[in-house]
């Protein structure tokens, strides 16, 4: 039978019947207590502060048509994306293919819009017969939406060959 008299903590042991002993008990059992309360709250805090930064539910993810609205006789056999928004940040996956003509192009119709305050996002897309294109996401202001314009970079005439296929990847913050 063990000896219920004595308790063993770490390499001390303890007493039961020693008064000293049972205070020593008590503030290791409060300090336990306070540590695991401790933890605890510091969990839900951090908890808290995590999913106001990331939370699965701020992820949107869809697809869509890109709408031509280009002034030019521009002629477009499609214009599709695929989009995932991750808080205030939008990455689109385009893929459109184009008719014979010439012009640069300009569509809306992207899934989550500028508001008159963000800041526009460009970069560069290269189709699979021109060298290079410049893509721009930017807010209208005289329309009240957001446009995609894709265009060469020294905004000359664009002359688009048929089948021309064009597929690039943009992100841009709301």
């Amino acid at each position: 039978m063990p000896d219920v008299s004595k308790i063993k903590i770490g390499s001390t042991s303890y007493d039961v019947a020693d008064k000293t002993a049972r205070e020593d008990i008590s503030d290791l059992n409060d300090y336990v207590d306070a540590v695991v309360e401790m933890e605890q709250s510091d969990y839900s805090t951090l908890n808290n502060a995590l999913s106001k930064k990331y939370d699965s539910s701020n992820i949107v993810t869809g697809s869509g048509t890109l709408t031509n609205v280009s002034t030019s006789n521009v002629s477009v056999r499609y214009a599709n994306y695929t989009y995932q928004r991750v808080g205030k940040f939008v990455t689109l996956n385009i893929k459109m293919q184009l008719n014979a003509s010439t012009g640069n192009l300009l569509f809306k119709g992207l899934p989550v819009s500028l508001n008159a305050n963000s800041t526009s996002s460009h970069g560069v897309c290269v189709s699979d017969q021109n060298v290079i294109g410049l893509w721009l996401i930017c807010y209208d202001s005289y329309r009240n939406i957001t446009m995609l314009q894709i265009g060469k970079s020294d905004n000359s005439q664009w002359a688009h060959n048929s089948g021309e296929s064009i597929s690039f990847m943009a992100t841009y913050e709301i």
